[in-house]
């Protein structure tokens, strides 16, 4: 059987963030896991640009999206005071699992700081692995939704 081929998902979410002092060493060089969160922060306003609501997403549907898999390649050292760019984008989607990956750049010089990748799954409250709705799925793959068309929620649903 022939292998599906992969989508191309054009939208990419940028984020700025300056680089605090907290976030630092000693030599005012941004510790290694501060860019993780760099990295959710991007992805979570990836999902609210494009209308996904986590928070009803867990709440009405329990389902979440936890991490399994995340990696770092560092290129350059970001610095106290610096202003970064986070970029963040979908890079594969699937019944129950969702992959990003990030670029992280220095807003001054445009210079590659790191790259980062992410997996997640949908799994649900119980802790087993779900399948994503298909209206969430359609959000992830960053189809038209449009603005007449509420997002998915329990309440429609239960109606039918």
């Amino acid at each position: 059987m022939a292998k599906k081929p992969r989508m191309h998902y054009p939208f990419v979410q940028k984020i700025h963030h300056r680089v605090r002092y907290g976030e630092t060493d000693r030599m005012g060089v941004a510790y290694y896991a501060h860019y993780l969160n760099w990295m959710e922060a991007g992805r979570a306003e990836y999902m609210i640009s494009i209308g996904f609501d986590y928070s009803a997403f867990e709440d009405d549907r329990d389902l979440f999206l936890p991490v399994v898999r995340c990696s770092v390649d560092y290129r350059s050292a970001a610095r106290y005071n610096e202003m970064v760019q986070v970029s963040a984008q979908v890079t594969h989607v699937s019944i129950a699992r969702l992959e990003f990956r990030y670029w992280v750049h220095s807003d001054a010089d445009e210079r590659l700081i790191a790259t980062g990748h992410t997996v997640q799954v949908c799994m649900g409250g119980e802790g087993r692995i779900r399948r994503m709705h298909p209206e969430v799925i359609r959000y992830l793959t960053a189809e038209p939704v449009s603005e007449a068309e509420p997002p998915p929620d329990s309440e429609a649903e239960s109606a039918a």
